[in-house]
């Protein structure tokens, strides 16, 4: 499960300058066959394919994705790389901290 958006959007503008690349990265990491494709990442993520361009091309250039076409589509096939454990790791953290803020809130309006 995805944490807050909100949460997840932070804590990518701090690690990465940019609000989208951890959602997408999370995204990337959970495919269960590594392969993905920008049209299915935009319904995923609620986002328009603009706006993860840029950060596909750069995660090709570092070599954690590679891209590959077939007809008229476009892939990206994860490349093995411990910085995928590393984003669902993360994405771990976040749901553990969404559900501390939601037991203080919940406690605090008791």
């Amino acid at each position: 499960m995805l944490a807050n958006r909100s949460l997840v959007e932070e804590r990518s503008k701090l690690l990465f300058g940019q609000a989208h690349r951890l959602a997408l990265m999370i995204a990337i990491a959970r495919s269960s066959d590594g392969r993905v494709n920008p049209s299915d990442l935009s319904l995923a993520l609620k986002l328009p394919q603009s706006s993860f361009q840029m950060p596909l091309k750069n995660l090709v250039d570092a070599r954690l994705l590679m891209r590959e076409s077939a007809g008229r589509r476009n892939y990206y096939q994860r490349q093995p790389s411990k910085i995928w454990d590393w984003i669902l790791e993360l994405e771990g953290q976040l749901n553990d901290e969404e559900t501390r803020i939601a037991s203080v809130s919940t406690i605090r309006s008791s």
